[in-house]
């Protein structure tokens, strides 16, 4: 896939795809070139055919100006025009990773109790991370969202809590005898296999 550079002034209304344009992607210090990697497009679009539902771009490209006003990483895929912060319509950010898990090179789930967003970004190396509230830390784990369980070895504390707020017990990142219980019982309510693991389907379902 291609790094294309256009204008915003002579570019913006441009068409990338069916429902992407080249001013979407702009960076927000008003800079009138943009960099945009086709393939960020392709999994933009293919988010949005999946959930057939608007998808907002709140980050596309970033000048490295820009990006070190508001604290990113100078090596950030934002300033190569490879990565964009998006919000599916009525959609929780954690359905749209697990659905972009499959597609994204890079793939954050800030999974914030109010105005949570994903990260895509086209790196050649699959890299997945967790973050639970504004300011907080950036947990690395292995997809989005791994499987969790009681006795479970994965670095998933960041998944555990968010588990825990979902089901409303007490948010210690340790799957506890109290979580495999609250999973249990949520399962059974919604007629899932009662086996206090949260794979896929528990994920989803607490979510939807």
């Amino acid at each position: 896939m291609t790094v294309n550079t256009y204008s915003v002034s002579k570019n913006g209304n441009t068409k990338l795809s069916n429902n992407f344009m080249v001013k979407e992607f702009a960076s927000h210090d008003g800079a009138d070139k943009v960099l945009i990697d086709d393939k960020l497009v392709l999994i933009l679009q293919n988010i949005r055919d999946h959930f057939g539902r608007a998808v907002s771009i709140s980050s596309g490209y970033r000048t490295a100006e820009y990006n070190a006003s508001v604290g990113g990483s100078a090596s950030s895929y934002h300033t190569k025009g490879q990565a964009a912060d998006i919000k599916v319509k009525d959609v929780n950010p954690v359905i749209v990773g697990i659905y972009a898990n499959s597609i994204a090179g890079g793939l954050g789930v800030y999974a914030f109790t109010s105005g949570g967003f994903c990260h895509v970004d086209t790196r050649a190396v699959k890299y997945r991370w967790l973050t639970l509230y504004k300011g907080g830390t950036n947990q690395a784990i292995s997809k989005i969202m791994p499987t969790v369980r009681q006795g479970g070895t994965y670095n998933t504390t960041n998944a555990v809590s968010l588990v825990q707020r979902r089901l409303g017990v007490s948010q210690s990142g340790t799957f506890g005898d109290q979580t495999t219980a609250a999973v249990k019982n949520f399962q059974s309510k919604n007629k899932l296999t009662v086996d206090g693991i949260v794979g896929t389907k528990t994920w989803q379902k607490l979510f939807l």
